[in-house]
Formats: C-alpha cells, sequence, structure tokens
C-alpha cells in the first residue's frame, strides 16, 4: 500500500512539474508547447478543469476552434463552475474583437478573478488591436504594466502596436525588452527579426531567424524569413537551399516562391523560375512582382504574347503602386483618415503585402468601418490566418447592421 501511495505522490508531483512548465510556456506564447506540458499534467493533476480550461485557451490563440471548444467542454466535465464558463467564453469573443461593449465588464472579471488578470488584460489587448482600436489597447497594457511591470507579455504587445503602425525603432525596443526579460519567448524574438528584415538589417535578423527555427523547426514564417535574410544577405547557396525547402513544405507561401523565382531568374534558369511562379497566377494576380516576374520569364522562354499580357498588368499594377506611393508621401505631410483609407485599399490592389499595417491605421481611425474590417478580412485571408479572418468578417457583419457614413 505504502509503495503505491508513493507511486501517486510522485505521479502528482510530476504532473504538478508539467503544469508549471506549461503554465510558463503559456506565458511565454509558446502555446504548442504548453499544451504538450498540459496534457502531460491532466491525468494525475488534481486540477484538472484548469488545466483542460488553459488548453482550451492555447488552441483558441491558436486559431483551433474545435480544439477549444473539446478542452472547454472538457474542462466542463472536470467541474468548471458556469460562472467560469461563462467568463471563459466572453474572453474569446473579446479576444477577437467581437464586442467592444464588454470592456464594462473589465472591472467585474478583474474583482472575480484576480489571479486570472494578465489573461483577462491580455484578452483585452488583442481584442482592442483586432478592432482597430490602439488607443484602448495602450490603455489595457498601461494598467496590465501597474499591476506587474515584469510580464515580458506587456513589452511583446507593446512591440505588436509598434509594429503595426512601422514604428521600428519602437517596436524593436519593446521585443528587444521582452526578450532580455524571457530570452526564451519564441513569438517576441520572430516578430523582432520580422522587423529587422522589413528594415534591410539581415545579418541581424538571420541570427534571431536562425534562433526560432531551432526552438521551433515547425514554424513557416521563421523558415521563410531565415531562407531570403540568407539569400539578401550573401548566404546566397544556404539561402536557396532553405528557399527550396520551404516551397516544398508550404507551397502556398507566396515571399518563398517570389524569392527563389527571383534567383532562379538572376542565374538564367528561366523555366524553373516560371514552374515556381506558375502556381501564384490564379491566386495572387494583381501582385506587382510576380507579373513582372511572369512577363521577364516569358519574354527569356519566346513567349512574346504572354509576356507582353504581363507586362501591361505590371504596368498597369506599378501605375497604382506609384500612385499609393505619393499618397503614402501627402499623409506624411497632411496625415488624414481619409487618405489612411485611400493607401490600405491602394495597396490591396497592387502589393496587398504592404497593406496591412495601413488598414491597422486605417480602423485606429474608424474602428466601427464595416468596409474596413472586410478589407482586412481579405488581407488576413490572403495571409493565411483564414480563422482571424472569419473573426473580422463576423464583426464586419455586425457593424453592417449599423449606418457608418465613413465607410470607403
Amino acid at each position: 500500500v505504502s509503495l503505491g501511495l508513493v507511486a501517486v505522490a510522485a505521479s502528482r508531483f510530476h504532473s504538478e512539474r508539467q503544469f508549471s512548465l506549461g503554465a510558463e510556456a503559456f506565458r511565454l506564447h509558446r502555446f504548442d508547447l504548453a499544451d504538450q506540458h498540459f496534457e502531460r499534467a491532466l491525468r494525475w493533476s488534481l486540477r484538472g478543469s484548469e488545466i483542460a480550461r488553459m488548453r482550451s485557451r492555447a488552441a483558441w490563440i491558436n486559431d483551433d476552434r474545435q480544439a477549444s471548444e473539446r478542452h472547454l467542454a472538457e474542462a466542463v466535465s472536470r467541474g468548471l463552475d458556469a460562472a467560469s464558463l461563462q467568463q471563459e467564453r466572453r474572453l474569446m469573443k473579446i479576444r477577437e474583437g467581437a464586442d467592444a461593449d464588454q470592456h464594462a465588464h473589465l472591472a467585474s472579471m478583474l474583482q472575480r478573478s484576480p489571479e486570472d488578470g494578465p489573461a483577462i488584460l491580455e484578452a483585452f489587448t488583442a481584442g482592442s488591436l483586432a478592432r482597430g482600436d490602439s488607443v484602448a489597447a495602450s490603455r489595457f497594457l498601461t494598467v496590465w504594466e501597474q499591476a506587474d511591470p515584469d510580464d515580458p507579455r506587456i513589452h511583446y504587445w507593446r512591440g505588436t502596436l509598434h509594429q503595426s503602425f512601422r514604428e521600428q525603432i519602437g517596436a524593436v525596443e519593446h521585443f528587444e525588452a521582452a526578450l532580455r526579460i524571457a530570452p526564451r519567448m519564441t513569438p517576441a524574438r520572430l516578430a523582432l527579426a520580422e522587423v529587422l528584415a522589413a528594415h534591410f538589417r539581415y545579418v541581424e535578423a538571420t541570427g534571431h531567424y536562425r534562433q526560432v527555427v531551432q526552438e521551433q523547426p515547425a514554424s513557416e514564417h521563421a523558415a521563410v524569413g531565415l531562407a531570403i535574410c540568407l539569400v539578401e544577405s550573401g548566404a546566397v547557396q544556404e539561402g536557396v537551399r532553405r528557399l527550396e525547402a520551404a516551397v516544398k513544405a508550404y507551397p502556398e507561401n507566396v515571399s518563398a516562391r517570389l524569392a527563389l523565382a527571383e534567383h532562379y531568374q538572376q542565374a538564367g534558369q528561366w523555366q524553373t523560375a516560371l514552374q515556381s511562379l506558375e502556381p501564384m497566377i490564379e491566386t495572387h494576380r494583381d501582385d506587382i512582382t510576380l507579373n513582372y516576374l511572369l512577363a521577364n520569364a516569358y519574354q527569356h522562354l519566346g513567349d512574346s504574347q504572354r509576356s507582353t499580357r504581363y507586362f501591361d498588368q505590371f504596368q498597369r499594377l506599378k501605375q497604382e503602386f506609384e500612385t499609393t506611393r505619393l499618397l503614402v508621401k501627402e499623409y506624411e505631410i497632411r496625415p488624414t483618415a481619409e487618405l489612411t483609407r485611400r493607401i490600405a485599399a491602394g495597396y490591396m490592389g497592387c502589393k496587398w503585402q504592404e497593406a496591412g499595417t495601413w488598414i491597422m491605421k486605417a480602423l485606429s481611425n474608424e474602428p466601427s468601418s464595416a468596409a474596413l474590417h472586410r478589407m482586412m478580412a481579405e488581407y488576413l485571408q490572403r495571409s493565411g490566418r483564414a480563422a482571424l479572418a472569419d473573426s473580422y468578417l463576423s464583426h464586419a457583419e455586425r457593424l453592417s447592421q449599423q449606418p457608418d457614413p465613413r465607410s470607403p
């Protein structure tokens, strides 16, 4: 009997250890790793409902709605009370920006579950950003910072806020601050690498991308980002090898295909370049870079008719792009809500990868615009973030029931 008790005690100690590791991984936004630890903890833990609830949150944040509902149902079966279930569902809606009126519940939610304060404030922050309300997001982060100034997630979200407005210095400062507190906060390192790469600091970005790839080998963004930065920083052989692997692993990734095709063209491998480009023609026909590379490839392969067609399309998109760039210059002198909307729409029409920042800026000016939420949904769909896109579409439908005279 005593040996049995010892075995049970050891199992529960192991379970608590796994729960602690899962909670720390969750705090660092390493949600897949957190779920692994939570799953190991579940068998012998006395807090099964809490673990299942945490797994539900992790799945929701990772855009796996079915898994989230499954874990939440398990939490109920393990004793999650009705009030906690109601709060959990409310947090889900708040996190995706579904209902701004839910903010009235913040004080009561914090009072009811003070130990859950960081999760509550993070949900309100994420929801505010999802709706384009940067002022509210900043306000919630200030409340959070007053309660726990050393939480790395605060710096992560502040960095995200700066990044959404293309404020490089602020974004870098906060992502680096998050990593000083929590060096293994992989999402902060990935975000830092993306900011550095976007501002042509390829060598610095390469080091961060390498570390993310080591910690999360399945990260598509890190694999593609590392490959592109290697090519741009002069390590062409390794970069091309990684680009080829990325295109094979993630055939829908536009950035990888374009970068690889551009390399093949520079090497005079026109047919190989075309093979990389053709799968994107139907889904990304308005991409300015794609049309230029297609025109170039067909010209060198002797198909003048197709080359002319894609070159004409490129010229049209280039004109739209130049017009949008002029609007950006005008915006730098006279930043208005109307200009922001026009820039966002302009980039969506010719170089959609550049549109995200401007849509966020437009939403911060006009958070009740159904048209802007639909534009963000389209941008997210093209980026491969279908679940979040659905959230914006749902919010647009709710807003469309109200008159919106400022809609673009």
